[in-house]
This record gives C-alpha cells, structure tokens and sequence, in this order.
C-alpha cells in the first residue's frame, strides 16, 4: 500500500514539475522544451524508478536500456529517463525541472542529432541548454557554476568534472564519437587490414556503433583501466574503437553467413 501511495505521488508530483515547467518560458528554449516532452508521450519513452543504489547523479538520468526484438531477435535500444527516487521527492522544484531540461537535451541529442558524438560534447550542450534556462527563470543557484573569479581554463575544468560526472568514469574514460570511428576506419582501409567491404558498410552504421559503444564501454574500463590507467585519453579512445570495430565487423561477417 504504501509502494503504491508514493507511486501516485510520484507522478502527482512529476505531471506538475512538467507542467510548471512548459510554462517556464517561451521563445525558442520553450519550443525546445515543449517538443521534448511531447517526445516522452508520443514516442512512449519509458520513464523508470530507482534509488540512488543504482548510482544515477542528480534528479534524472538519460540511459538506453536494451531489448530484444520479438520477431527478429535483434537487440534495439530504448531510449529512457531514469528517475533517481530518493532525491525526487526531497529537491526543489527549480533544481528538479532544471535537471529535467538537461534529460530533454541529451534526448533531443539522441539518436542521430548529435548523439553520435563524443559523450562529452553531448552532456556539454546539455549543461549549457541547462544553464540558459535557469538563467531565464532567475534560478541560477538551482545547478552549479564556476566561480567569477575562474580564468577559462579553470571554469573548462570546472565543467569537465560537471560532464564527468554525469556521464560516470566508465563512459568518461573511453569516450568516443562517430567521427573518431570514422578517423580509424579509414586508417584501416589504408592498411588493408581488413576487408574493404566490410568496413564501408559500418562507415554508415551510426546506429550500430551508438549500440556498441553503450553497451561495452563498461566492459572496456573494468577490463583495462587498471592497466591503462596512466595511458593519454586519446590512446584509451583508439583502444576502444578498435574494440568497437572489431565486434561490428564479426556481427556483419555472421550476418553474411
């Protein structure tokens, strides 16, 4: 009984965050604001439950939980805006709704609108879509800034560890775009190391490679952080393409066959 009393006011309290919020402000952030969440409805992204054991910074998460496909038995990814409980109930609604505008940006990202970049710049865009908000509604204490007196290599790395942050340390850590993967690839096709056919089909494959990359960077770290751990960042990021080609190109062989 008491589980189904904090569902009814969990959502009590989500449709009216949403609400205030859509009427937060106009222009073209209200426009932005309003299309992403009539794309929670209408494309029936899932929005999850949990508690801060499952490790998710702030109020909302944007993650991509895997399906199976019933007919083909392929595995497709759902977009979903996980909900960190144990701080829902007990924020303010500024530092809610704030949270909640920086979800709307990564989902507006996704899939192919700029997801496909390094991780990084996603969450970068995000918190700066975040921080005009509150800049629009007079709540600029609702998320965390810089201090003034910050010269911008220090407010860079002040935000650097914001975006790490959000992201966690195993995304962080092998960070990679479509644009990196496309970098390797051609050096592959230079060296002739593997089949040329092949790699023009993933050079396409945006959707493939956003899948891979979601699913084993958290493999990738635990297997290779402790070894690796004082490797540059942009060795750490060519290791995991090579990975991510390496799993792409065995699953467009089997497909062959």
């Amino acid at each position: 009984m008491q589980d189904n009393e904090r569902d009814r006011q969990g959502k009590e309290r989500y449709n009216r965050e949403v609400q205030e919020l859509r009427r937060s402000v106009g222009g073209e952030l209200g426009e932005f604001i309003n299309r992403n969440l009539d794309r929670i409805s209408k494309e029936h992204i899932f929005l999850s439950g949990t508690n801060a054991g499952s490790n998710i910074p702030g109020v909302f998460g944007f993650y991509l939980e895997e399906f199976t496909d019933g007919v083909e038995g392929d595995t497709v990814l759902i977009p979903t805006i996980v909900i960190n409980t144990d701080t829902f109930f007990h924020v303010p609604s500024p530092v809610l709704q704030a949270d909640l505008v920086k979800v709307l940006s990564i989902l507006d990202q996704y899939p192919f609108n700029g997801y496909e970049r390094r991780l990084t710049d996603v969450y970068s865009d995000a918190l700066t879509v975040q921080r005009k908000w509150v800049q629009q509604v007079g709540e600029s204490d609702a998320v965390p800034y810089p201090p003034e007196d910050f010269d911008d290599e220090d407010k860079q790395e002040f935000d650097e560890g914001i975006i790490k942050y959000f992201l966690g340390e195993e995304h962080y850590y092998c960070d990679a775009g479509f644009d990196d993967f496309l970098d390797v690839i051609n050096e592959l096709e230079r060296a002739r190391t593997y089949d040329a056919t092949i790699l023009s089909i993933l050079k396409k494959d945006k959707r493939t490679f956003i899948g891979v990359r979601h699913k084993y960077a958290e493999i990738f770290y635990q297997n290779t952080h402790q070894e690796n751990k004082d490797t540059p960042k942009e060795e750490n990021r060519r290791k995991f393409i090579l990975e991510i080609i390496d799993i792409m190109v065995s699953a467009a062989h089997g497909k062959q066959n």
